[in-house]
């Protein structure tokens, strides 16, 4: 038990007739109760003693049930709320990560406890009375374009004649190699990857260099090559998954690793991530592109596989990748994790996010845009205090944090039983006390 006190509450339904003051610690592992409980019953670590125990006291009697998500975007600002149902009339303890105090509305400033726990793998969590948890995030990225970004400016960045006549050599070749260069056949993510690289190179070359020419032989053959997969002509097809709700490889109905799980559900935000930025790039140097055929359908299809924003969605699940509490995606899909499901590539996450906002801006979507901007907002949050090492912090502290074991994330304890509920503490050294 670390050292540390725990508290029990135990609480029988109404009625019940259940005696809850009978519990008894048979040996240093096992609490016993008498037959027959109908309940609840809540476990409390207590490491500061007498504070903690009241704060403890004063929750009990409720936990919450469920979040509800809602979100407003204006301009720069962004914020996002947790409204939690619960059961029971006591005030809900909320714990919430260090990125969440960083972002916490200042309303509720003064709800921020001196109570802390770790978690198992996003270092101290603090709890908060609140039935709803509101973030701000200030500066969203809303003059991020496709270039080289400086925060809240519009300003482009300068090239010397120096510098442009070596990206134009460079840019030429590899023009050349990704236009002679097969897109990978047996999978989604290194094809998503290569029409990611292609559609960069011919960025660069019609916003960077201004070669139109250039630019213009390079679109073409990008749209040939992304039209294949519009088709669905590529070797392992896409099939929607009417029980999971999504659009998965056909790769993995022999060999579920194929694809890196692509079939069930592993990194659907990497994979489909870069397609959504490559038909953003298409529609962004040609906007009726997005009128032909299925392009804009489609890239809107893969969007809402990974980034569905409807609760009530009738085809896709609500957020499947992007994880509003964490801070960051799951790349896990169905498969078993025995020490917890991983996020595999920060970057590639955040790259989503920017996909799903150029996306939304190229097509015109401006609430799609603006929950790219906020997703991208809450992931540099998330990710800084989580993966990055940062010199602003104390690297021994962060290193120690980042070698935690990577067990399966579970909710702290989000509130701590109703009034007539019987508490017993539980001492390291000692027994059983009321």
């Amino acid at each position: 038990m670390e050292g540390y006190d725990w508290i029990i509450y135990v609480n029988p339904d109404a009625g019940s007739g259940y005696d809850a003051s009978r519990f008894f610690r048979s040996d240093p592992n096992t609490i016993v109760g008498p037959a027959g409980f109908k309940g609840t019953i809540q476990v409390a670590k207590n490491p500061s003693g007498a504070e903690t125990e009241e704060m403890y006291d004063r929750a009990c009697g409720a936990y919450a049930t469920s979040a509800q998500l809602t979100a407003t975007v204006n301009d720069v600002k962004g914020q996002y709320t947790l409204t939690y149902s619960k059961v029971g009339s006591s005030p809900l303890l909320m714990f919430a990560l260090s990125h969440h105090i960083q972002s916490l509305d200042p309303e509720l400033r003064g709800q921020v406890t001196r109570l802390q726990l770790r978690t198992s793998t996003k270092g101290m969590a603090t709890a908060v009375w609140a039935d709803k948890l509101s973030y701000t995030e200030p500066n969203l990225p809303t003059t991020m374009g496709f270039g080289p970004w400086i925060a809240n400016s519009n300003a482009r960045p300068r090239y010397t004649p120096e510098v442009l006549a070596l990206i134009a050599a460079v840019a030429e070749q590899d023009l050349r190699r990704v236009m002679t260069e097969a897109i990978p056949p047996e999978s989604m993510y290194y094809a998503g990857k290569s029409l990611a690289k292609f559609a960069t190179i011919v960025w660069v070359i019609k916003d960077i260099l201004a070669n139109d020419a250039m630019a213009a032989t390079g679109l073409d053959k990008l749209k040939q090559e992304f039209a294949k997969y519009v088709a669905n002509q590529q070797k392992f097809i896409l099939q929607y998954d009417d029980t999971w709700k999504g659009v998965v490889s056909s790769a993995g109905f022999d060999n579920p690793g194929a694809d890196f799980g692509n079939t069930y559900y592993n990194d659907h935000h990497f994979h489909f991530g870069y397609f959504v930025y490559t038909a953003a790039v298409i529609g962004y140097f040609d906007p009726a592109w997005l009128t032909q055929g299925d392009n804009k359908a489609w890239t809107n299809m893969l969007v809402k596989d990974f980034a569905e924003s409807d609760y009530n969605g009738r085809d896709y699940p609500f957020s499947r990748s992007f994880d509003w509490w964490h801070g960051h995606s799951w790349a896990k899909g169905l498969f078993e994790s025995a020490d917890g499901k991983d996020q595999e590539s920060t970057s590639e996450d955040g790259f989503a996010s920017f996909a799903v906002k150029m996306w939304g801006k190229v097509i015109g979507d401006a609430n799609m845009e603006k929950r790219g901007k906020l997703m991208m907002c809450c992931k540099g949050a998330g990710l800084i205090n989580v993966y990055r090492q940062s010199h602003a912090r104390d690297p021994s502290t962060q290193l120690q944090q980042l070698l935690l074991p990577a067990v399966k994330q579970r909710q702290p304890p989000g509130a701590l039983c109703r009034q007539q509920s019987h508490r017993y503490l539980v001492r390291e050294q000692g027994g059983l006390c009321e």
